[in-house]
């Protein structure tokens, strides 16, 4: 398995990818994702590629087997925070048919080296509560719970709140 930053010329390779985790953003938040068949526009790809704050990763196992998208962020500190230079995941998916063969994990090292070279002093994510199987391998991996989003939909909660 090899494991390189993307170029201009993956996108098409990439689509299935995309499709894919949009998909099960769908099933898992339809109140939140809409259906769409280019989740990722090839303006917006093209545009993160030449964006120094982003990594754009993917794995090659017989074609793409995976990508992982990522952001650094700088946070400016106050008076009582601390400055944060972390390295956000906007994005991993794997191939369902090179799952369960150690794509996710190498494209996580490769974001852990990638941090690590940036001066970067964590690496975050957001992850969907009912996403078990993420949240799993994530805690595989080491990850921890620094907080917890939570949401209270107005609309469908007038009733209760009247």
């Amino acid at each position: 398995m090899n494991i390189r930053t993307a170029r201009p010329d993956d996108f098409q390779a990439l689509i299935p990818l995309f499709q894919q985790i949009h998909v099960q953003h769908v099933a898992l938040r339809p109140d939140h994702y809409r259906p769409h068949e280019m989740p990722v526009p090839e303006d917006l790809f093209l545009s993160q590629l030449e964006n120094p704050d982003f990594a754009l990763l993917v794995a090659e196992q017989g074609g793409l087997a995976g990508v992982i998208v990522l952001k650094e962020d700088i946070v400016e500190g106050s008076g009582f925070v601390f400055d944060k230079h972390y390295l956000r995941i906007i994005s991993l998916v794997v191939a369902d048919t090179h799952q369960k063969q150690g794509v996710g994990r190498r494209l996580m090292q490769a974001a852990y080296a990638h941090a690590e070279t940036i001066g970067c002093d964590k690496i975050e994510l957001g992850v969907d509560d009912a996403n078990q199987e993420a949240i799993a391998f994530y805690e595989a991996l080491g990850m921890a719970v620094r907080s917890r989003r939570m949401e209270w939909n107005v609309t469908s909660s007038r009733e209760t709140t009247t």
